[in-house]
């Protein structure tokens, strides 16, 4: 049985972990206001505590982001299609 750490994969999880701790070390030893840099706790509990509104407005962002980008494809394809038959006329245009 192969029993050696993967330290490749783990690498992420062990990078990210060491930031926030780093993070929190830093924000409580230097005493720095919550209003300038949150601690990673801090942020946490305010997500638990608002998570009703956080989530309300999370999906009026999905939806309005998600409208924004069908119309820019519909516009891109439109801009695209109408344009097929001067692209070949263009300078510097191969195939």
């Amino acid at each position: 049985m192969n029993t050696r750490i993967n330290w490749l994969r783990l690498a992420p999880w062990i990078y990210t972990i060491g930031l926030f701790v780093i993070w929190e070390v830093g924000v409580r030893l230097s005493d720095i206001p919550i209003f300038i840099l949150p601690a990673p706790t801090d942020i946490f509990i305010a997500i638990v505590k608002y998570w009703s509104p956080i989530w309300k407005n999370s999906l009026q962002t999905l939806y309005t982001t998600s409208l924004g980008f069908l119309l820019a494809v519909i516009g891109g394809w439109r801009s695209v299609c109408s344009s097929a038959g001067r692209v070949r006329s263009m300078p510097g245009f191969t195939r």
